[in-house]
């Protein structure tokens, strides 16, 4: 998966398939910066089933997921 057309297709792809019908939530996201440009975001995720969902997929659980962040003069930044 390539720039912002793989991170949608992921996504679908994850929420249809192993998160559907699961909620997540970030209970903690530490950041650290890098460079003026880049900053690296660690959150910790709390994943759950909701009641009408079904059982096939992940299990309630935790985990990290980990975002690398750039800036960029499209983003309005100079």
């Amino acid at each position: 998966m390539q720039r912002r057309e793989g991170i949608v297709e992921g996504h679908a792809w994850a929420f249809a398939g192993p998160l559907r019908g699961r909620s997540v939530r970030f209970d903690q996201v530490d950041e650290l910066e890098v460079t003026d440009d880049v900053t690296v975001l660690h959150g910790h995720c709390i994943r759950e089933r909701q009641p009408d969902a079904p059982v096939e997929g992940l299990p309630d659980g935790t985990s990290v997921l980990v975002f690398v962040a750039r800036a960029d003069q499209r983003a309005g930044r100079s």
